[in-house]
């Protein structure tokens, strides 16, 4: 139980946290009003040389005017979109130290290892140990810096790993949505700061808690998937040790999955690879060549180039006296007609293919 002298400060430093919150609010809408008017200099500007190349009929002028006129507008609008919405939400009462003190003890009751540190000015709050699709990262300290109300919004917070278990590829990242103790809120964050504007600090801190219980794979820091290390690409395991990197398509492969060309000796995933039609070697996309009449897939070992028409083709579809392609020899001597090969069968790399 938090001490009632200790609450009572606590409560005024977040009411005054709170004013200057608003204060705060009300310089950033009155500078941007100056850049509203600065914008709109700028458009009339722009707007008389608009007149004067019209005037002229310079087409050149007119559509680089006109590109300039619609870049001004749009940043005068996203200005005034900045404007707008804090002045659509209407001014609220400065909670009362009561208010206050109510939400601190509701907080105290929502998490129960809860502390004031008046030197520090922070109020924390600790989790239950949270674990995200069958990965463990502990439990965390939720800790609301008060001095920083007056600007930071919800960088007031700092999420403190108690048990980290940070991602293999950055250490930094003890959470899918927490980076250097920093929180990427998505969805939560004008919630979050329209509950820290409005006094609101319980909820503040149960929105923080409902971020970090919950998986949001559109905007992580890290991946869940990739949490223990990079995934696989072709088999989807996590790579522990040093992942294999595809040349042709930079994907990440294990140590079972990787496969090598044997034509140029590159690292390859199942789905760059295939078999050279007439050998059956495996090579990588890049040196299998489709030629030949029937454009069958060759590696360089197997095609030639015609003698005569300097095309490349199959070794099979050269004659081996002339040099020649079947095409040009039987144009050189029409009473020459070579049989022709087989109709070519698919070539590709099943899915199940191990390559060593």
């Amino acid at each position: 139980m938090i001490p009632t002298k200790t609450a009572i400060r606590a409560a005024r430093l977040i009411q005054q946290g709170v004013q200057a919150r608003r204060s705060h609010r009300t310089g950033d809408t009155l500078h941007r009003l100056d850049h509203v008017r600065n914008y709109f200099d700028s458009v009339w500007r722009t707007r008389r040389s608009l007149e004067n190349a019209q005037r002229h009929n310079w087409p050149a002028a007119l559509q680089y005017l006109e590109e300039e006129l619609l870049s001004q507008v749009r940043l005068m609008q996203s200005i005034l979109e900045a404007i707008i919405r804090p002045l659509e939400r209407p001014a609220l009462g400065l909670p009362s130290l009561r208010q206050l003190l109510e939400e601190l003890h509701q907080i105290e009751g929502e998490f129960g290892d809860f502390a004031i540190k008046l030197k520090e000015r922070t109020i924390s709050a600790t989790t239950e140990p949270i674990t995200l699709e069958g990965i463990s990262l502990g439990r965390f300290r939720i800790e609301l810096h008060v001095d920083r109300l007056r600007r930071q919004g919800i960088g007031a917070f700092e999420i403190v790993a108690l048990d980290p278990n940070p991602a293999a590829s950055n250490e930094a990242v003890t959470h899918p949505h927490v980076n250097d103790s920093h929180l990427c809120a998505g969805d939560a964050t004008i919630p979050l700061e329209r509950a820290l504007e409005e006094g609101r600090i319980a909820d503040a801190f149960c929105l923080v808690r409902a971020v970090l219980d919950n998986y949001n794979p559109a905007n992580p820091y890290v991946a869940l998937e990739s949490w223990n290390g990079p995934m696989c690409h072709d088999c989807g395991i996590s790579v522990e040790d040093e992942a294999w990197r595809c040349d042709g398509c930079d994907h990440e492969l294990c140590d079972d999955c990787r496969g090598d060309c044997l034509a140029c000796d590159t690292i390859r995933c199942t789905q760059c690879l295939g078999r050279c039609s007439l050998c059956d070697v495996i090579c990588c996309r890049d040196c299998l060549v489709p030629v030949g009449s029937a454009q069958r897939s060759c590696c360089p070992d197997c095609r030639m180039p015609c003698l005569s028409c300097d095309r490349q083709w199959p070794k099979d579809e050269i004659d081996t006296d002339s040099a020649q392609c079947h095409s040009c020899l039987n144009k050189s001597n029409p009473n020459n007609l070579p049989s022709l090969p087989e109709k070519p069968h698919d070539h590709d790399i099943p899915a199940s293919l191990g390559v060593a």
